[in-house]
């Protein structure tokens, strides 16, 4: 289905990379904190989306069995912290009136955007807008651990990146002995990191830029071509782009769980670390 494909590429968003608005241009001595093959943990530890997303209009929300995918308007919106989450950039639409934080929304009157129920959840901890706000359109979907086959390669890949990270450790670096395991450690990484780029990879794009006469042209697709190369597709994915979607969504939650209760004390984070002014409290 072409609408729900598009909210789904509407939803999608990279890592967190961002700095702390107080703390640019400082020298900072601190700490960094780094989760370790985050990506592959999330695929083996979350629930994701298990059947085609389907729209629905039934507001009997039961997050526990289902993912859900949202079209929202928000109104009257606050960062509550200094790390600002949401980028513009995300957004349908922002009002005139909205305040940048290096692209990230501040404050905002109106906000037009797409996000699954993690990044729902995820905004309404990081903003203040008084429940102000409008589920437009929403799509749900079973929610489910990912094939157990999928799971247990995650693991034998991650195991072998361990190995041979151990074994390169015995021996003197650019050794002969040092460099067979570098070989087979890089081997194990691309193996391990390639799975989730394989949920990821966006082949149908609404604009492209192909080649012709010598040069890159911009073209952006009509519905109904969009409509043929969404059909061809069809069955030749490696997996479903909604894992990687979700993926993201968890990856953004989990940096902000550490975020929110550390917020001051954040310099800098990207995606998997957190550059942080002295200690971070993670018991939560």
């Amino acid at each position: 289905n072409i609408e729900t494909f598009m909210a789904l590429n509407e939803a999608s968003a990279g890592g967190y990379v961002h700095a702390n608005m107080n703390h640019i241009n400082e020298i900072i001595y601190g700490n960094s904190y780094d989760k370790r093959s985050f990506y592959p943990s999330i695929m083996i530890s979350e629930k994701f989306p298990s059947s085609l997303l389907e729209k629905t209009e039934d507001l009997d929300f039961n997050f526990n069995d289902y993912c859900y995918l949202y079209h929202l308007h928000f109104y009257n919106v606050k960062s509550k912290c200094e790390m600002t989450m949401l980028s513009s950039s995300q957004c349908e639409w922002c009002d005139f009136d909205t305040k940048l934080d290096n692209g990230r929304i501040l404050s905002s009157s109106f906000i037009d955007v797409y996000m699954t129920d993690i990044d729902f959840f995820n905004f309404l901890r990081c903003y203040d807008c008084d429940d102000n706000y409008e589920i437009v359109e929403m799509w749900k979907s079973k929610k489910d651990y990912l094939p157990k086959v999928l799971i247990e390669f995650i693991i034998d890949c991650y195991k072998k990146k361990d190995f041979w990270k151990k074994e390169r450790a015995k021996y003197e670096e650019n050794s002969k002995e040092w460099k067979i395991c570098d070989i087979n450690l890089s081997i194990a990484k691309r193996n391990l990191n390639s799975i989730f780029g394989m949920t990821m990879t966006k082949t149908i794009k609404k604009v492209e830029d192909v080649w012709e006469d010598g040069d890159f042209k911009t073209i952006e697709n009509d519905v109904n071509e969009f409509q043929n190369k969404l059909f061809m597709q069809d069955g030749k994915s490696y997996f479903s782009f909604a894992w990687g979607v979700w993926v993201m969504s968890y990856a953004r939650k989990i940096i902000f769980d550490a975020i929110i209760e550390n917020d001051r004390k954040t310099a800098y984070s990207d995606t998997d670390c957190i550059k942080s002014i002295g200690d971070l409290d993670l018991k939560k």
